[in-house]
């Protein structure tokens, strides 16, 4: 199995709607996006997947929030612009272009990030770029300072996108139940349903 990985950066203010703390006011970030995708084998030059391609459509979706208020941009004009919906909205925008992403990452610094994995199968491509299909899981982690308002609840709910669900928690890691799924229309592959632990004690990708 092979993972692509893109980055692309950009830089935007928002506002945390209801977050009853300081990130409640008008701040900035520089946003570092991850996209991943995965296959199963390589092509006749040696190749899974051509990252100039990857990273270009990464570029043209994350470009229309460069240095702007992202509460004035939607659907964040709807939502919080949080980390986890500007993942999941990342997710969907692949999905309109019809490139099976496996995951988005969003950080708001070294060390805030989520990563966004739907709650769907897996996508994986094979040796001529058509898709096939393993179990589906989904986890989101991030290694992040604990809020410190203690009246502010660790629970929400981010961004319902198309097909693409998530429950995420605000805490020391952040996280989303684990789950396999393996619909009679798509070739069963053999994928692993790691633990929570074991999605928390994971180093970042280099």
């Amino acid at each position: 199995m092979f993972v692509i990985e893109v980055r692309e950066h950009f830089d935007a203010a928002h506002a945390l709607r209801g977050y009853r703390g300081k990130c409640e006011n008008l701040h900035g970030h520089r946003f570092e996006v991850v996209v991943t995708l995965r296959a199963t084998q390589l092509d006749e030059i040696g190749l899974a997947y051509d990252f100039a391609i990857l990273k270009r459509h990464l570029r043209e979706i994350s470009a229309r929030f460069d240095h702007t208020c992202l509460n004035d941009v939607p659907p964040f004009d709807k939502v919080n612009p949080s980390s986890e919906n500007i993942a999941a909205t990342i997710y969907e925008e692949f999905q309109k272009r019809d490139l099976p992403i496996f995951s988005v990452q969003v950080c708001e610094s070294a060390d805030s990030c989520v990563t966004y994995i739907p709650d769907k199968p897996v996508l994986v491509l094979d040796s001529d770029s058509s898709v096939i299909s393993g179990g589906a899981s989904i986890a989101v982690t991030a290694m992040i300072h604990p809020i410190q308002n203690p009246s502010i609840s660790t629970t929400k709910k981010p961004m319902i996108t198309g097909t693409a669900m998530a429950q995420t928690t605000r805490s020391h890691c952040r996280t989303i139940p684990a789950i396999k799924a393996t619909p009679a229309t798509m070739v069963p592959k053999q994928i692993s349903t790691p633990t929570m632990r074991d999605f928390c004690m994971l180093p970042p990708i280099s």
